[in-house]
């Protein structure tokens, strides 16, 4: 009779902790590359998401990517140096080449309440649409991706891991970026209101590394 070789599984799970136990790594200039259009881009709001008309294209590692879906989460899921941000965006791209392990590469970027802020003048309209109900089912919109990075997405950290929203399927390349957006609280109540659900709980690292492009 024979066996079949053991072949364990880990988990790759997210959200995770992101700090200073991270590896330094160099990346050159082309492993992150963001080819959103700074201009209002045309979609719909669908079940707390909103989908893009003609998806942008970014790519990771010359692996092109195309932009189909964002959604904010509040409080934010991942941990950055022990601190927990307000919100969190991620941008759900979706490899043109589906022949590899990932299928999607999901950037991750963060929004901060401080008073007085100025805040993004894209992130004010989506607030106010959603203040009109612009989440209900199928309402067609326009957002600007830029409005939500910040300015500096050439710090980052970087991993393999999940979807943080159910069937958590573990096939996502994760880019988060810790440099925060500032915003007022008072333009971002609907945010917090619709957002796409509350944070999910830290996963355990498991046997996976994180990189991290800065010191």
């Amino acid at each position: 009779m024979t066996h079949s070789p053991y072949r364990p599984v880990w988990q790759q799970q997210s959200p995770i902790a992101l700090d200073h136990t991270s590896m330094p790594a160099h990346f050159p200039l082309e492993y992150l590359v963001i080819n959103y259009p700074d201009e209002a881009l045309s979609g719909h709001f669908c079940e707390h998401n909103f989908w893009f008309d003609e998806p942008p294209l970014m790519a990771l590692d010359n692996q092109e990517a195309k932009l189909i879906r964002l959604h904010i989460h509040a409080p934010a899921e991942h941990l950055v140096f022990d601190e927990v941000q307000d919100f969190e965006i991620h941008f759900v791209n979706e490899f043109i080449d589906q022949s590899g392990d990932s299928k999607a590469v999901v950037i991750g970027a963060f929004f901060k309440e401080q008073d007085g802020a100025p805040t993004p003048a894209g992130i004010r309209a989506l607030d106010q649409a959603l203040q009109g109900r612009a989440i209900a089912e199928r309402t067609h919109y326009t957002v600007n991706p830029w409005t939500f990075l910040p300015t500096n997405i050439g710090q980052f950290f970087r991993y393999e891991g999940s979807l943080t929203t159910p069937a958590y399927d573990q096939n996502v390349s994760w880019v988060v970026l810790p440099m925060p957006v500032l915003v007022d609280p008072h333009d971002v109540q609907a945010l917090k209101e619709h957002a796409e659900d509350d944070a999910r709980d830290i996963q355990k690292l498991e046997r996976r590394f994180v990189l991290r492009n800065f010191l």
